[in-house]
């Protein structure tokens, strides 16, 4: 394991580092890139003294992270995952954006308020306003004083363990990930099953010289229709389900590779080890159903009004999840 860290987001984690010691003169500590969803920690200095206040650091550096980069801000998309980790975390978090051409730097508060959800992914903005100098220094000092009177709660529970006994237990959650995955593409295969046959149908229907109206053909494209729809909301109820257990398994799985000297010597870590390799291979192999999917779906005419919302909804679907399983792959990656 240990760094792995490209160049691209080596300039970063530097930049930062330079900010925090010229600009700040704040303590900054880079994690290791096993560390789930986070790159680095602050901590608060007062004249001269370390205030054990810490802030943690998600940075992504190079704009082909963003898929809006105009005058006013950033636009990154995150997965579920992360999202509920870092809502999760006992420490503020702050997004960072660094930019290294034009040696620009923005952040953002990691908060529920500055999420958006227009459709089935979560959506961070960084404003170009918040650009991380000294002037910024403030202004984390007062989110530090605030996080101090405050936990963050989702709804579906906490997302990183509590101590090395939680993490111990909540490792076992990777492999219930791993069955998130099997129901997908169990539904997947299943759903394209019914895809083929559908098409079978009406290409019966065209030899027949029957249209969109008739009575029987529209009671098929309803059908098809409401079967799309289904399909979307399995794989949209199995994706958070995963999103949950992996945040919660690989955040235990760091703890326990940080403490490795502090576990009871008989605990297998080259077990969990094993774990994380299979997963990566599911993830991959499920990728590529994603893939062949979506293909499918390019396919599905999109006249029939209930046939058009529920292939819509189904893309919207398939494209969040390319994003939660494209990162969690890069996560399960990074612990190998």
């Amino acid at each position: 394991m240990g760094n792995r860290r490209n160049a691209t987001e080596q300039k970063g984690i530097a930049a930062v580092y330079e900010i925090m010691a010229n600009k700040f003169e704040w303590i900054f500590r880079e994690q290791p890139k096993e560390d789930f969803g986070i790159d680095a920690h602050i901590e608060v200095v007062d004249n001269e003294n370390p205030t054990n206040n810490l802030i943690a650091l998600q940075i992504k550096t190079g704009p082909s992270h963003y898929f809006t980069n105009n005058s006013n801000h950033l636009s990154y998309r995150t997965s579920m995952s992360h999202y509920n980790y870092w809502l999760s975390s006992n420490i503020p978090v702050i997004f960072v954006a660094h930019l290294p051409k034009t040696k620009e730097t923005y952040w953002e508060y990691v908060t529920e308020k500055n999420f958006r959800k227009p459709g089935k992914t979560w959506i961070l903005d960084i404003p170009k306003r918040r650009v991380l100098d000294s002037q910024a220094k403030q202004a984390l000092i007062r989110i530090v004083n605030k996080h101090k009177t405050r936990r963050f709660a989702i709804s579906k529970g906490k997302t990183r363990p509590d101590s090395i006994e939680d993490a111990l237990v909540n490792i076992d959650l990777i492999p219930e990930a791993t069955d998130c995955i099997a129901n997908m593409d169990g539904i997947i295969k299943r759903f394209s099953q019914k895809q083929n046959q559908v098409r079978s149908k009406f290409d019966e229907f065209l030899k027949a010289e029957m249209s969109s109206v008739d009575p029987k053909v529209k009671a098929y494209i309803d059908s098809w229709g409401h079967h799309i729809k289904i399909a979307s909301k399995r794989l949209e109820t199995e994706t958070e389900i995963f999103s949950e257990l992996y945040s919660l398994g690989f955040s235990s799985y760091a703890h326990i590779l940080e403490e490795t000297t502090n576990i009871n010597p008989a605990h297998d870590i080259k077990q969990h080890k094993s774990t994380v390799v299979e997963i990566e291979k599911s993830l991959s192999m499920f990728l590529e159903s994603i893939s062949s999917i979506k293909i499918v779906m390019a396919s599905v005419p999109r006249h029939h009004k209930l046939l058009s919302e529920a292939s819509n909804a189904m893309v919207d679907v398939l494209e969040m999840m390319e994003v939660e399983f494209e990162n969690a792959k890069q996560t399960a990656h990074n612990f190998m």
